[in-house]
């Protein structure tokens, strides 16, 4: 007899296996099969392995997600704004984020108004700062 939930689709069997990463359950696999399976040892084995190395990507995935999610964090925390216009001239600037990873930086540039020219006149400056650490990122990108 089988569960209602469960009849519909036109499984015989399943296995149902426990993803542990370091200890920890992360989650549970679920295997079906439309047939059914008395699941020998050396089938129990591959199925637990296959579970260890899917738990294995699963938790990789997650950390990469998260290691993403603070670089993007620490880049936007460093975007410098426009600051006060400048007369009879036009900025702009444009925002492109680091390749991956956790490179986290890039260029910077001031507008320096000289003063008592006429017409308005602007001096340019500019450099680039990159990091692969986010604390050295933390640390450079703080003002001040």
């Amino acid at each position: 007899m089988m569960w209602p939930l469960i009849e519909g689709y036109g499984r015989q069997s399943w296995a149902f296996l426990p993803l542990i990463v370091a200890g920890r359950t992360m989650g549970t696999w679920m295997a079906a099969f439309s047939h059914p399976v008395a699941f020998t040892p050396d089938e129990r084995s591959v199925l637990a392995t296959v579970a260890r190395m899917l738990a294995q990507a699963l938790a990789r995935a997650g950390v990469a997600e998260s290691e993403r999610e603070l670089s993007r964090g620490l880049q936007r925390s460093m975007m410098p704004s426009l600051g006060p216009g400048i007369p009879g001239m036009s900025v702009a600037a444009r925002y492109v984020p680091t390749g991956g990873g956790l490179q986290v930086g890039g260029d910077w540039y001031d507008l320096i108004p000289l003063p008592g020219a006429s017409p308005p006149q602007s001096r340019a400056a500019g450099g680039s700062r990159w990091s692969s650490e986010t604390s050295r990122a933390m640390t450079y990108g703080r003002p001040g």
